[in-house]
């Protein structure tokens, strides 16, 4: 199952009375929860434990009304007992949503429940701009700028926007100026910019083939103290997921996730980045990072010359 079938579920007014949620996107979760329950009618009622409600559920008193019953993390819920006890079980019109914060999808018991599990995953960077511009009218470039600090994080997005949003109310600065004061936010540290945030725009920049921008972006690295090591890999993911996608014969999104096991964020991200470099060429800079990784441990190579080096000979 996925999101658009809860979508349409819901639109339909077809909800089922049991689904799991999963995955890293907690906003959207809570926003469709919050769907299920307008459409129903019904309150959202959590729990630590299903057991803990599970009578009122089954068995339900003359006071008792259906509801959404939320649960977290509950491990017993996972058990093959306790999916057949719900499966068995009349809910009496109550809907029961297990939110699950992490989830193989390799195991067994993923496949045997994946008519009830929803995997949440980051919206991508359009989806994301559109919902920003709803709340607030940064121009794109800033958007843009948020989602990368958020890393895609719509729960964090949402909790930027409320601070930039709070604070011209507090300086009472006109909407107009709004990209003015989300980067003064932003370069004065009250939108915090993590560290790999630098890393992580090196690491593009340099798949852009942008050169000024690169040496500029690796000066902020160093000068945040950020270790060569850390550039490398990340430098390797990222080149290693734009092979992926430069490669795949199919351009078909979905297509790409079946085949390279990336998720359609990454694929989104690594198209921008495809088509500066050959694959051939691709390759050589992975070989080339690994080569640089193994002289650093064996001693041939000093690290803090390593990204250097490395720069030298891919751009």
């Amino acid at each position: 199952m996925n999101i658009l079938d809860v979508k349409r579920h819901i639109m339909e007014d077809n909800i089922q009375s049991y689904y799991i949620f999963a995955g890293e996107e907690i906003e959207a979760q809570r926003i469709y929860i919050e769907k299920i329950a307008q459409k129903t009618g019904y309150h959202v009622l959590r729990a630590e434990k299903l057991i803990d409600v599970w009578s009122s559920i089954v068995t339900p008193s003359l006071f008792d009304t259906p509801a959404v019953y939320v649960i977290r993390d509950d491990k017993d819920m996972l058990s093959d007992d306790f999916q057949e006890q719900i499966a068995r079980c009349d809910l009496n019109d109550n809907i029961i949503i297990c939110l699950i914060t992490s989830i193989d999808k390799r195991t067994k018991w993923y496949k045997a429940n994946s008519d009830k599990i929803v995997v949440f995953e980051h919206f991508d960077t359009e989806m994301l701009i559109t919902h920003i511009q709803v709340r607030v009218t940064l121009n794109k470039h800033n958007c843009e700028r948020l989602i990368a600090i958020c890393e895609n994080d719509y729960s964090r997005i949402l909790l930027e926007i409320d601070k930039l949003q709070r604070y011209m109310q507090a300086k009472t600065i006109p909407d107009k100026d709004v990209n003015s004061a989300f980067e003064q936010l932003v370069n004065e540290g009250a939108i915090y910019v993590p560290p790999d945030d630098a890393v992580f725009d090196l690491a593009v920049a340099i798949l852009y083939r942008e050169i000024h921008a690169t040496y500029d972006l690796y000066e902020q690295c160093k000068e945040i103290g950020e270790l060569n090591l850390v550039i490398l890999s990340v430098l390797y993911t990222n080149t290693k997921q734009v092979l992926q996608v430069q490669a795949c014969e199919s351009k078909n999104i979905k297509d790409i996730c079946a085949s390279t096991g990336l998720t359609q964020w990454q694929v989104k991200c690594a198209q921008s980045k495809c088509g500066r470099y050959s694959n051939g060429e691709l390759v050589n800079i992975m070989r080339l990072i690994q080569s640089i990784k193994k002289g650093i441990i064996t001693g041939k190579i000093d690290e803090s010359i390593s990204v250097d080096f490395l720069l030298a000979n891919i751009l």
